[in-house]
């Protein structure tokens, strides 16, 4: 899918980090089907155990995908200590919480400023402050990124 893609031309954590939100989004504007089922499924999921679990398995996927970036993070010395697992959760439940807003309402807010912000949140949150930070540390809204 996009964000994998994306996650794997990316050179540092940080812009693995920032292709989560970049491929996520992209999808979502794109009105790709995948968030339209995901959002789908999660209505579903309070009523019926099988969706549920598959929704689950599906949220605990990607969890670990943004894990292995924070772990690589945290190995390089760029991401400061972190609880991963919480770390985790806050970016695909800000990444999912974003996409399904966008999708009912996509005239309330400007998805490339909202990524930006998204972005730089989590990324100053992360930002290792024993280390300086690189020029890829620098955010830009998505579609100007070289």
């Amino acid at each position: 899918n996009l964000v994998n893609e994306k996650a794997g031309r990316a050179k540092t954590p940080q812009g693995r980090i920032r292709a989560i939100f970049d491929g996520s989004f992209e999808a979502v504007s794109a009105k790709e089907p995948f968030f339209q089922v995901l959002l789908d499924f999660c209505g579903q999921a309070t009523k019926d155990k099988e969706i549920k679990d598959i929704t689950a398995r599906l949220y605990a996927k990607y969890r670990r995908l943004t894990q292995k970036i924070l772990e690589d993070g945290m190995r390089q010395g760029v991401f400061r200590k972190v609880d991963i697992e919480e770390v985790s959760t806050a970016i695909v439940g800000t990444v999912i919480g974003i996409s399904f807003q966008y999708m009912l309402d996509e005239g309330a807010f400007s998805l490339p400023k909202v990524q930006k912000i998204c972005e730089e949140l989590i990324l100053n949150y992360l930002a290792n402050p024993n280390r300086s930070l690189s020029p890829d540390f620098q955010t830009t809204p998505r579609g100007n990124r070289a």
